[in-house]
This record gives structure tokens, C-alpha cells and sequence, in this order.
């Protein structure tokens, strides 16, 4: 009984170790499952070592900086050559501005010599005629030619025609009412000046004129001024001095005035016909215009008391 108790016992055993330890076909399959998740694992584990192991694309400081530095200097080494050129041809363009500037032909330089010298002339030529015309009437009053010898030159038609006909006395009670420099053209060394004269004397019966004469003069080097060489009368207005002043007094008056309404200058000038009579007498007749040759007003100046009707 013992035996068969203990063979039961025997019996239980095994099979409770049999069923506590696995079969070797499982053991195989759990050997197999774990080897496969270590082996998972153990990748995985690789990948990440690798992954930090593995370098990056970007290069370290210094060798970027050993790499680059050729490159940087050959780019400064460029530049520098580039600048040392731009300030060789900037030397080099300032020079030929120097050597042109300093460099003037010969001929420029005698057209401004030329211009600053014809200039001087006709400067010249202004003064003397204005003091010859301030001059003129003590000297034909007096006939004296004495005063009239700083402006014309010695031995020259000027001078013999003045020459000649003072002594007769044709220039005497000559009087200049007014003067102007109308024009003055310089030939060289010469000045021809035109210029116009309200004059009187006894050589137009005491009648006022406007003389328009051409001088011609010539520079002296000895003297350093313009001398008459010769005139010659180019027109002869006849003058009505009572007329003119009349005119005077009209723009003196209403040139302020006119010039407002018309918006721009004007000009007063004679009507035609100049002169007419009514009730009131003797009149002047003027009239303003502006410069499209538009009537701005007319005008009566009465010769009796010099009484203005603006029309």
C-alpha cells in the first residue's frame, strides 16, 4: 500500500513538475522571443549611438575657418586691388583736369583777351563821348576849342572841322537839352558810337533839333583813352521842345496809372494828328499804349495852362 502511495505520490510529482517547467519546444519559442527583443533593443540601442556618434554636416569653427580664409583673403585682395585701381585712374583723371585747366590754347586765350578788351573799349568809349557832350557848350560859346582837346585826337578830321568852324561862330548860343549812348560797336582797336543830341544853336536858327550823329574813335596808348577821330550827322529830327515837355508832364502824371490797369509797361506817345483846337484852344494830343500797340487812354494837353484831359 506504502508503494502504491508512494508511486501515486511519484505520479503527482512529475506531473506538477511537468506542468511548472516548460516544455523544451517552448522554451525554444520564449528563447527565440526574447532573443528577438533583445535584439530589438540592441538595435534600436545601436541606432541611437550611431545617431550620436555620427558627425553633423555643419563644419567645426576652426575648420570652417581654415577653410573659408582663402576665400576671404583672395575677396580682400580683390577689393584692395580694385580700389587701388579706382584711385590710379581718379589721380590719374584729376592730373589731365590740372594739365587741361592749366593747358589753354592760344587762340581761346586771345578770344578773352579780345572780348575783355572790346569791353574796355566801349566803357571807354561811353565816359569820354558823355564828358564831350557836358563839354561842348562852354566851348562852342566861347570858341574855344581848348576844352574839347581831351577827348578828340590831334590832327584828325574832328579836329580840323572843329578847328574851322568855331571862329565863325556857327556853334555859338548852342545848347544840349538832353543826350544818350544809343549804340556802340568796337572794331579793334576802334569805337563807332552812335548817340542823340536835343540840341539848339545858331546853326539851326534857334530851332530844337534831334541830331543823331555817329562818332568814330580810336584808342590812344599814350594817353590810355578813346579820342573822336570823326562824326558824321546820320538823321535831323525837328524838335518841338513845348511839345516834348508837354509829353513829359502827361507820362510823369498817369504812367503809374496806366501801367496798373494795362497790367504791364506803356508807352506814351503823340496822336496823329499832334496838335488840334477846340473851345478850350490849342491842345497836344497823346496817347498811352501798352505793348501790343492797344490804346490804354488818350489824352489833351491845353498849351494855354497846361490843363490834362484824359479821354
Amino acid at each position: 500500500m506504502k508503494k502504491i502511495i508512494s508511486l501515486g505520490l511519484a505520479a503527482l510529482i512529475l506531473t506538477a513538475c511537468s506542468s511548472a517547467e516548460p516544455s523544451s519546444s517552448q522554451r525554444q519559442v520564449d528563447k527565440e522571443k526574447v532573443t528577438s527583443e533583445q535584439a530589438a533593443t540592441y538595435n534600436e540601442k545601436k541606432k541611437t549611438e550611431a545617431s550620436a556618434e555620427t558627425p553633423t554636416t555643419e563644419t567645426p569653427e576652426n575648420e570652417r575657418a581654415e577653410t573659408e580664409m582663402p576665400t576671404t583673403e583672395a575677396t580682400v585682395t580683390e577689393d584692395a586691388d580694385k580700389v587701388r585701381k579706382h584711385k590710379d585712374q581718379s589721380e590719374e583723371s584729376a592730373t589731365e583736369k590740372e594739365s587741361s585747366s592749366e593747358t589753354v590754347e592760344p587762340a581761346s586765350l586771345e578770344a578773352d583777351n579780345s572780348k575783355v578788351q572790346s569791353s574796355r573799349y566801349a566803357e571807354i568809349s561811353k565816359k569820354q563821348l558823355s564828358a564831350y557832350f557836358s563839354t561842348m557848350p562852354t566851348a562852342f560859346n566861347h570858341r574855344d576849342l581848348n576844352p574839347l582837346r581831351p577827348y578828340v585826337q590831334t590832327d584828325s578830321e574832328a579836329e580840323q572841322y572843329l578847328r574851322n568852324k568855331l571862329p565863325a561862330g556857327q556853334f555859338d548860343n548852342y545848347e544840349i537839352e538832353s543826350f544818350s549812348i544809343d549804340q556802340v560797336k568796337i572794331d579793334k582797336s576802334k569805337s563807332h558810337v552812335t548817340a542823340t543830341r536835343i540840341m539848339t544853336s545858331a546853326a539851326t536858327d534857334g530851332q530844337w533839333k534831334k541830331v543823331v550823329t555817329v562818332y568814330d574813335m580810336v584808342y590812344s596808348p599814350t594817353k590810355n583813352t578813346m579820342l573822336i577821330y570823326d562824326f558824321n550827322d546820320k538823321v535831323i529830327y525837328d524838335f518841338d521842345k513845348a511839345l516834348e515837355n508837354a509829353l513829359r508832364a502827361v507820362k510823369e502824371k498817369y504812367a503809374v496809372h496806366d501801367e496798373k490797369e494795362a497790367g504791364s509797361k506803356v508807352s506814351f506817345v503823340k496822336a496823329d494828328p499832334a496838335v488840334e483846337e477846340d473851345a478850350g484852344g490849342v491842345y497836344y494830343r497823346f496817347k498811352s499804349t501798352d505793348s501790343a500797340q492797344n490804346v490804354i487812354h488818350s489824352y489833351k494837353y491845353y498849351q494855354k495852362n497846361g490843363q490834362i484831359v484824359v479821354e
